[in-house]
């Protein structure tokens, strides 16, 4: 008897320490653990963007010296950080999604865990499962906000790259415009240089007076000045560009030539409708009140919180005797004072104006639409006609002054100011293709287009 007590006290001291031993060193773990996060990665350790690697292309070698505008704004979009920090945020969210809408793990409860003397073992013990059910469509309203919540960050990372790809296009045109620009007041330069010779050596035969002298070299230094200030311009442009591709190399932008377009308005306000991230946003703003107002609903009805199957055990060693019992327990939730009234009524009218809101932006889509496809038709008819009916004048100046020797009763003056009204007839017509392009912008602006094959596939 005395080696049977003397181990039954060593058994309850062994277990009684094992306990302590558990007990603090979870306490350790939960208190003093510190994970040591990984290093954080330098502008060398950062691999290329998913377009980039698509490509084969480093970021060092993205980039090529000679570009058109729909590969300035594909390799932008694929070296800017914004973006790739858009596209993690919706990388997380839709992690997020997968995660929603399960049903809750059980815990396990151990409990009335005693011992009647510290030196003797245990004789009393409870394990039990306790499970909290799901209320009606609780599951189902978690997906939904979930899958909400991503496509609300894919809204926000098109809508940036709609943003963005339209600043890129808008800096080529202004490059290629810039850039044409430059030429023309070359030629314009070299005229008027000529025409202060030609003045200067008229007022030495006695043709000509100071007074024509002097506006002559007016005209040149504000057309001088007036190609600094392009060049200045041009320069800032291309800085602007190079901050865009990420890369310090000043890049030249090949112009787009101007393409009517084969769909009409209507068929135009429909592909809008698809792209533009604003409609998708006020769709998931409007499911996840649809959802929030079932999940408020729901906590009107009378539900099981929760449920917990539990097995009970004690023993007396004294008396030989142990009792061993099984219980079911549960709770229910009962709405008696608070019917949550004013919270479902809430995510109603949230719902209501979520869908207005849809029909508001909608309508605003169409009038956006329909106002940049207008401007854009006005003026490509407007240049249309106007190159149709300066080609024959230009074609003819042109003739004269290939044959200028022929005329030699005129004033050689005249022949250089001929040939600097054709410079600015180009000058206008560039001015007006600018325009045109700046007007196809928006009209891809409105319509949620970033490439051109998504305007031509659709």
């Amino acid at each position: 008897m005395n080696r049977s007590n003397r181990n039954q006290r060593q058994t309850g001291i062994t277990g009684q320490i094992l306990a302590v031993i558990c007990a603090s060193t979870l306490l350790l773990l939960a208190g003093c653990y510190h994970p040591n996060p990984p290093p954080f990665p330098s502008a060398e350790t950062i691999p290329p963007e998913p377009e980039a690697r698509a490509a084969g292309l480093e970021r060092a070698e993205i980039l090529p010296t000679v570009i058109n505008e729909e590969d300035a704004v594909r390799l932008a979009l694929a070296n800017d950080r914004v973006i790739e920090l858009f596209r993690t945020d919706v990388l997380i969210a839709d992690q997020k999604a997968q995660s929603a809408g399960k049903i809750d793990n059980p815990e396990l409860r151990i409990g009335q865990l005693s011992s009647r003397n510290l030196d003797q073992g245990f004789r009393s013990l409870e394990v039990g499962v306790r499970w909290r059910s799901p209320r009606i469509g609780e599951l189902a309203a978690q997906r939904d906000i979930a899958s909400a919540k991503a496509q609300l960050k894919q809204a926000d990372m098109e809508r940036f790259r709609q943003e963005f790809a339209s600043g890129v296009r808008k800096t080529c045109i202004e490059i290629a415009h810039l850039a044409e620009m430059i030429r023309i007041y070359d030629e314009k330069i070299e005229a008027r240089e000529s025409k202060v010779s030609m003045v200067d050596d008229q007022i030495a035969l006695g043709e000509r007076t100071s007074l024509d002298l002097t506006e002559a070299r007016l005209e040149l230094f504000q057309t001088r000045e007036e190609r600094d200030r392009l060049a200045t311009r041009l320069s800032a442009e291309k800085a602007a560009l190079a901050s865009y591709m990420g890369t310090d190399e000043k890049l030249t932008v090949v112009a787009v030539k101007e393409r009517p377009l084969e769909k009409t308005l209507g068929q135009l306000q429909v592909l809008a409708h698809r792209n533009r991230p604003e409609l998708q946003q006020a769709r998931s703003n409007y499911m996840i009140s649809q959802a929030r107002a079932h999940l408020e609903r729901s906590k009107a009805v009378p539900w099981i919180s929760f449920v917990e199957p539990s097995y009970r055990a004690d023993i007396d060693e004294d008396d030989n005797d142990e009792d061993h019992w099984a219980e079911l327990r549960f709770g229910v939730d009962l709405p008696i004072f608070d019917r949550n009234r004013g919270r479902i009524r809430a995510e109603e009218l949230a719902s209501e104006r979520h869908a207005t809101d849809a029909l508001r932006i909608k309508e605003e889509i169409d009038r956006q639409v329909a106002d940049a496809f207008n401007a854009w038709r006005d003026l490509y008819a407007g240049l249309d006609r106007y190159e149709r009916e300066s080609a024959e004048l230009l074609s003819n100046a042109e003739f004269v002054l290939n044959n200028a020797s022929e005329y030699a009763a005129v004033n050689p003056t005249k022949i250089v100011d001929l040939k600097l009204r054709i410079l600015d007839i180009h000058e206008s017509l560039v001015n007006k293709r600018r325009m045109l392009a700046n007007a196809r912008t928006d009209l891809y602006a409105a319509l949620g287009v970033v490439f051109l094959e998504n305007l031509e596939d659709r």
